[in-house]
């Protein structure tokens, strides 16, 4: 694991989310297989699990208030 693992595991983990709000249909496993695989592997360590748990639960209010606007908008 190096500073830059650590640094790009949150965007990868918002990644998803932030996609399917503005694409519509994404997929990260099938669309980018490689860095689904290595998401998985960084997102394993219980350090980093342990952030993106936390990540999640601070969020949570974020992603349903961005759900509501983009249904309002279309």
């Amino acid at each position: 694991m190096t500073i830059a693992d650590l640094g790009f595991v949150s965007w990868t983990h918002m990644t998803p989310f932030l996609m399917s709000t503005y694409e519509g249909d994404f997929d990260l496993h099938e669309d980018y297989p490689y860095v689904s695989a290595w998401h998985h592997r960084m997102a394993e360590m219980p350090v980093v699990k342990k952030v993106l748990d936390e990540f999640d639960r601070v969020n949570q209010g974020m992603r349903s208030r961005l759900r509501q606007q983009t249904t309002r908008a279309s």
